[in-house]
């Protein structure tokens, strides 16, 4: 085998704690490093969700699995654009990743390299029109779309919308998503391969009229033989996990608060199970939504590093995101650990393999 040398730009040092895209870039370098080629990867902002470790903890476990890793200083804080900006942004105010070109490219210059993967927009946009090695860009969201599933879950949770509200949200669609859209085909046409970890995106960024955007299954770290083996508790445990700031994650939470625990409560004894919530942010969820959870079966567990035992110990794993919106990660990662994924049927949307009754069960309500 030819020795090959690749580089990995992420907006954040990857790691295998917390957060879909931490945890797909830290599998894709992995499993290039496993096959015996050198790896650097150049993060381009520091970790958001760092699993209750420090980041210099992640870059000491790659560099300790052979895995080189830069970081580059750069600012994502668009809070204090002008109205105008807002209104009619530059490339540069909606993937901030654009003002980091030059020193990305005098980073990689350091470097022969024979391949550049980059993960997500941030990444694409830092590499725009620089063609050192072939690159792949591979991404998750769409732009558009977090911000409109997030705003109509406002709504639903009491949020007042005021008239300047109502004139952003519809300035929003009429202008800034347009903006969003053009980026993104400007962003995949720039790539030799371009490529989304959601099936139903894959579709969508391809007919933009740009480059063939390809469907690629998202890439998950193996569990530890050491998380092995796990004893199931007497009562009957359900898991749901993921960051309580993520729009998926509210919106499965609202379905698990209006739907799932009536049902349970339903069909079970009293203290017949049990629900853990894992995931840091549960004191950021509505006020009226948190009212919801307050049930005796529910455990508002945080955020738990890592979280292999309560994937081990639960009886079945809950994914009740009904948006199509990316992939679940989580769903992916419960299949690592063997376990048993009930989830929404819109998850088969980003995830095709999802078969119902065969290796998970899928619904289309609470």
């Amino acid at each position: 085998m030819i020795k090959r040398h690749f580089a990995i730009i992420a907006d954040t040092v990857p790691h295998c704690m917390h957060g879909g895209g931490g945890i797909t870039a830290y599998a894709t370098a992995r499993a290039i490093r496993d096959r015996g080629h050198d790896v650097t990867v150049i993060a381009l902002t520091p970790c958001l969700y760092t699993g209750g470790v420090s980041e210099e903890f992640h870059v000491t476990h790659l560099e300790e699995c052979g895995i080189r890793v830069d970081r580059i200083e750069g600012s994502f804080d668009l809070s204090r654009r002008s109205m105008w900006k807002r209104l009619a942004p530059a490339y540069t105010d909606l993937v901030p990743g654009f003002s980091m070109r030059d020193k990305v490219e005098h980073r990689l210059k350091k470097d022969r390299l024979h391949g550049v993967l980059m993960y997500h927009w941030n990444a694409l946009a830092a590499l725009h029109q620089i063609h050192i090695a072939p690159k792949i860009g591979l991404v998750g969201d769409p732009l558009h779309l977090p911000y409109l599933f997030r705003r109509e879950f406002q709504r639903r949770n009491g949020e007042r919308e005021s008239l300047v509200g109502l004139t952003k949200r519809f300035a929003y669609k009429a202008l800034i998503a347009s903006r969003q859209i053009a980026v993104m085909k400007t962003l995949l046409e720039d790539c030799d391969i371009g490529g989304a970890f959601a099936a139903h995106h894959a579709t969508m960024l391809s007919d933009l009229g740009g480059q063939k955007c390809q469907y690629f299954r998202t890439p998950t770290p193996d569990p530890l033989p050491s998380s092995f083996p796990a004893v199931k508790p007497k009562e009957f445990r359900l898991l749901h996990i993921g960051h309580l700031q993520g729009i998926a994650t509210l919106s499965g939470i609202e379905m698990l608060a209006d739907e799932m625990i009536p049902a349970l409560v339903g069909n079970f004894p009293p203290n017949g199970f049990k629900i853990h919530l894992v995931g840091a942010g549960f004191e950021t969820i509505p006020e009226n939504l948190r009212r919801k959870l307050t049930h005796s079966s529910l455990s508002v567990r945080g955020q738990v590093s890592p979280p292999d035992r309560e994937f081990l110990e639960a009886h079945c794993v809950i994914v009740p995101t009904p948006i199509e919106l990316g992939i679940r990660v989580r769903i992916l990662t419960a299949f690592s650990f063997g376990s048993c994924v009930i989830a929404h049927a819109a998850n088969k949307c980003g995830i095709p393999e999802l078969e119902h009754g065969h290796n998970c069960l899928l619904g289309s309500s609470g």
